[in-house]
């Protein structure tokens, strides 16, 4: 991936402490390359022979913005050239324009100025479950795809039977995946919204949405008496993923730190194990109330499924 304008347009906490996590020495490297750049400025500034009246640089700069302004909003970029390694500086250039353009426009949302008659919000009323609700274990496979939706396709003994719940049939939920990336999956589910919403900030919305949101399946569930988990094998500040969930009502976050590793590789592999662990030892403690987890199986193209251990009122 590269970075465009918008990555750097929303820093915040989360951000900065996963850089540092992933790179511990990106703060040292990035103090070096400041100092370093600021004394080859002030070097340039007082040994530099030719000088440019501030009449004339003024209108050459100001030239060179309306060009890249037009030629950013003549030819706008996708999002799907974040994920090429090329164009790097101008990437970078135009997106500011555009996003800085859209944000003008209409914010980070792109909604109506106004409803016509206001917004019928449901009150949240408590959920009376009238037995014992069953455990929901959510598994976000990431890459993932019953193939043999596409005809004359091949596939080993027993390959659907990965798409099949415990009851042997098999259920389709709808879901946005836009691009590639499966932070929209996990905001689309988890809320109920569009990531579409969010048109140029798209691929920032879950450290948009952060703090920001009061609903969401797991806030619901959790009236209805559910104890919310999520395990998330990578680092919780990556994305803002544990500001996020938390924010939509995931009472128990646990990242790779948290689950004791920094193996990110054999977490994936091992974490679709878990969910069970939790659903029996709630089970085993006695206690009556149900479980729903969620974790994300980041292994493009590795079916990975929870066993067949789970207690019995599972889905």
């Amino acid at each position: 991936m590269t970075v465009d304008f918008v990555d750097l347009m929303i820093i915040d906490r989360d951000t900065s402490a996963f850089l540092l996590t992933v790179f511990p020495s990106l703060g040292g490297w990035g103090a070096l390359a400041a100092a370093a750049t600021a004394a080859l400025l002030i070097a340039a500034w007082r040994f530099d022979p030719y000088r440019v009246r501030v009449r004339s640089s003024l209108v050459g700069a100001a030239l060179c913005t309306v060009a890249l302004i037009a030629l950013s909003l003549s030819f706008p970029t996708n999002q799907e050239e974040d994920f090429i390694s090329r164009n790097y500086v101008s990437k970078f250039a135009r997106t500011g324009v555009e996003a800085i353009h859209e944000f003008a426009t209409h914010g980070y949302l792109e909604s109506d100025a106004g409803v016509t008659g206001g917004l019928r919000v449901a009150a949240a009323a408590p959920c009376q479950a009238a037995r014992k609700l069953p455990h929901i274990i959510l598994l976000h496979d990431e890459s993932s795809f019953d193939i043999t939706a596409a005809p004359g396709i091949k596939v080993p003994p027993g390959y659907r039977h990965h798409f099949e719940s415990l009851d042997g049939k098999a259920r389709k939920l709808i879901v946005e995946g836009v691009g590639g990336p499966s932070w929209f999956t996990e905001y689309n589910v988890l809320t109920g919204l569009s990531a579409r919403s969010y048109g140029r900030f798209a691929t920032s919305v879950t450290r948009i949405a952060a703090g920001h949101l009061g609903r969401g399946l797991p806030l619901s569930l959790s009236r209805c008496g559910y104890k919310t988990f999520s395990l998330y094998p990578f680092y919780g500040a990556f994305l803002g993923s544990r500001a996020f969930q938390t924010t939509v009502g995931i009472a128990h976050y646990l990242d790779m730190l948290d689950l004791g590793t920094r193996d990110f590789e054999s977490l994936t592999a091992s974490i679709s194990t878990r969910p069970s662990r939790f659903s029996s030892a709630n089970a085993a403690t006695g206690r009556s109330s149900s479980t729903s987890t969620m974790s994300p199986i980041i292994s493009p193209g590795t079916p990975a499924c929870v066993p067949n251990s789970r207690p019995t009122g599972t889905i």
